[in-house]
């Protein structure tokens, strides 16, 4: 199906058996005999493979439409002298949402999992380690983008993984300018 040129749209049912034929552990049956239910986060990589696999796709199309880009900077915070390092992140095709019990729209937890975050690093200014922050911004948004909701953690408690049952709404927008890049934000 993804092989040919002339389909420029697969029905759901062709999709689901061409990928449980691709991935075959997406086609393992459950005790009544229906085909077991995945997370749509690994569903949604096994997809992307294959759009990037497929010769009338490839990877250059899939990240057009679907990469995000992140940028990354790194500061100290204990010296002022410290050169601010910024790095692009590989593209990725989804962005993450934290799930807390304050954390009511999906923008508030896009925001959360860009967030600056407390890091140790050595300082080469200071000649020893020091506390950085660690900042991410988006430096490119694609035309179709998914949202990864993180529900699931380690409860160290129950020594288990658990579900956040937490509701988080979707507006009917979602505005990711704060979030972005001054150059994005200057486009």
């Amino acid at each position: 199906l993804l092989r040919c040129r002339l389909v420029d749209r697969a029905p759901p049912l062709i999709l689901a058996a061409t990928l449980r034929q691709r991935h075959p552990e997406l086609a393992e049956p459950d005790r009544n005999g229906r085909p077991q239910q995945h997370d749509a986060d690994g569903t949604l990589n096994y997809v992307m493979q294959a759009l990037r696999d497929a010769p009338a796709v490839g990877p250059e199309r899939v990240n057009a439409l679907f990469g995000i880009g992140v940028e990354k900077t790194m500061r100290c915070v204990e010296s002022d002298e410290e050169p601010v390092a910024k790095t692009q992140e590989p593209p990725t095709h989804a962005l993450g949402c934290v799930v807390d019990a304050d954390v009511p729209f999906v923008y508030e937890g896009v925001r959360r999992s860009l967030a600056a975050s407390a890091v140790e690093k050595r300082s080469e200014v200071l000649g020893r380690n020091a506390q950085w922050t660690d900042e991410r911004a988006i430096s490119r948004m694609p035309p179709y983008l998914f949202v990864r909701i993180n529900r699931f953690y380690f409860d160290r408690r129950t020594e288990r993984h658990a579900k956040k049952l937490r509701a988080v709404q979707f507006g009917p927008e979602l505005d990711l300018y704060d979030l972005a890049t001054p150059e994005l934000k200057a486009r």
